[in-house]
């Protein structure tokens, strides 16, 4: 699994120094950017490494804060790559994972996803000759070279630049381009530069951001190459930032009137050897997509808000309603945003069920795998998944499913694709297990990981009681919709 690391480092204090760089599976620095305040020293990332791989070598099981000889480290892992952030005074470590997640979100929603090749190409180097709110000169694109990127900067993005710097190493030589009174700067950093001013959290909502840096696309970058007269950088500042409310743009217009809810959920299931369900919760998601006109105001309540754990709001929520009368009461944001999250917790059943069998003697194992439907949501279950790993002991294996398909990768991972239930018949799987010589009987046993979604259904049981729309010139189309899917569920044999 190719993985990267993104680094910063900061603090909650008047000075601010952070570095950020994105490291291969190959412990090399792909990208790293540095601000003022002290120099952190690269081997910061290489005790990192090392760490995970004294926790196993899996980056998402390693927990959100560690604690190393020099740093205190908050980490979040998302879709293969680490966003990571140290620093060395006391400071809550909740703000340090929501400024990481908030980072994710917005690359996510920049970039239209998060992996290697999509940062790759946005290292568009843009060049301006006066300060932030100046006028734009030519966009220089630079290649990435196999040893990646080094960028330092130290000034702000609200300021006036006085000296910026990049240094270009690749294949042993190293190639530097500094200006005075200039700005040369990537997307990336231009992002993190408007989401922090000396180590506090600033802009972090993406619609602010989008009428700052305009999102890359095909047409800007082409403009970029032609013309060299392109910037993604806006001449003023967004008037949402002197607002009250300034996650929503001002005089907001549409030609569509809607808005939409979606409950997305995922359940963390653990069963043990003897097929007990050990712990089943649901995290859970309620996701809106807002296309209203002008300054709406909405009011959204459950049938059993009372299921309801650990629920985290977004900023335009007010809290005395909820608090109240378990009512979510905000002037939206336009566009997709989350506007809560929640726990459901000590849920008694599943939708479906994974009961394997091993046994093992005389240098030889034999496996079978039944898969059913538990509890039927009256929803159709599609994508469904077992995936588990051989033990190193096993030299050779061979599965045979009678519904699916079976592959096993050069990690030894087989991965037991099955689709959808078939009426009257229980998807199985059985196999044999050569074992290693010298090895009488299997003694690790592996744990089967299950993927699965229901299109319809929340399984935690959140209803949406009902949705009033206030302040709009008519009265708009409203949608709901629920999904359910799995997160972390495993079965272990």
């Amino acid at each position: 699994m190719v993985a990267a690391c993104l680094l910063f480092r900061f603090h909650l204090g008047v000075e601010l120094q952070t570095n950020f760089a994105l490291l291969d599976c190959c412990r090399e620095v792909m990208l790293e950017k540095q601000m003022t305040g002290h120099h952190v020293d690269r081997s910061i990332c290489s005790w990192f490494w090392d760490y995970v791989l004294s926790q196993g070598g899996d980056p998402s099981m390693i927990l959100p804060v560690i604690a190393s000889p020099t740093h205190y480290l908050f980490q979040v892992f998302r879709d293969g790559i680490i966003f990571l952030a140290c620093t060395q005074v006391e400071m809550p470590p909740l703000m340090g994972i929501e400024f990481l997640c908030r980072v994710a979100d917005v690359l996510t929603d920049y970039l239209g996803g998060l992996n290697e090749d999509v940062i790759k190409d946005n290292f568009v180097i843009v060049y301006e000759d006066k300060c932030h709110f100046g006028t734009h000169a030519n966009i220089v694109l630079v290649t990435p070279t196999k040893s990646g990127f080094v960028l330092d900067c130290d000034r702000s993005i609200f300021f006036p630049l006085t000296y910026a710097s990049i240094s270009l190493v690749g294949n042993g030589e190293e190639m530097r381009y500094s200006k005075k009174g200039g700005k040369r700067y990537l997307l990336l950093f231009q992002l993190l530069d408007e989401m922090m001013d000396n180590g506090v959290p600033l802009t972090t909502e993406p619609n602010i951001l989008r009428e700052m840096l305009a999102p890359p696309n095909i047409v800007s970058k082409m403009l970029s190459v032609v013309t060299g007269k392109n910037s993604n950088v806006s001449t003023k500042l967004p008037d949402a930032t002197a607002s009250s409310i300034p996650w929503r743009k001002i005089n907001t217009k549409h030609s569509s009137n809607e808005v939409y809810v979606n409950l997305v959920e995922e359940m963390d299931a653990i069963f043990n050897r003897d097929g007990i369900l050990v712990k089943c919760e649901i995290y859970g998601e309620v996701q809106v997509n807002s296309h209203l006109p002008g300054l709406p105001d909405l009011t959204l309540s459950f049938s059993n808000p009372s299921i309801l754990n650990d629920v985290r709001f977004h900023p335009c929520v007010r809290f005395r309603p909820w608090e109240a009368d378990q009512i979510l009461s905000f002037v939206p944001p336009d566009g997709e945003f989350r506007l809560m999250s929640y726990r459901v917790k000590k849920l008694k059943s599943t939708p479906i069920y994974v009961k394997p069998h091993l046994t093992s003697n005389a240098g030889h194992s034999r496996i079978s795998v039944l898969v059913g439907i538990h509890n039927d949501p009256g929803k159709t279950i599609d994508s469904i998944t077992v995936q588990f790993q051989l033990p190193l002991c096993v030299s050779s294996a061979n599965f045979t499913p009678n519904h699916g398909t079976v592959n096993i990768l050069a990690d030894k991972t087989c991965c037991w694709s099955i689709g959808q239930v078939p009426k009257g018949k229980s998807p199985s799987l059985s196999g044999n297990l050569v074992l290693e010589a010298d090895l009488e009987k299997l003694h690790v046993f592996p744990v089967f990981r299950v993927g699965f979604r229901i299109m319809g259904v929340a399984s935690s049981g959140l209803q949406i009681h009902r949705l009033d729309v206030k302040n709009t010139p008519s009265e708009p189309y409203k949608g709901f919709r629920a999904l359910t899917r799995s997160g972390e569920y495993e079965v272990r044999s």
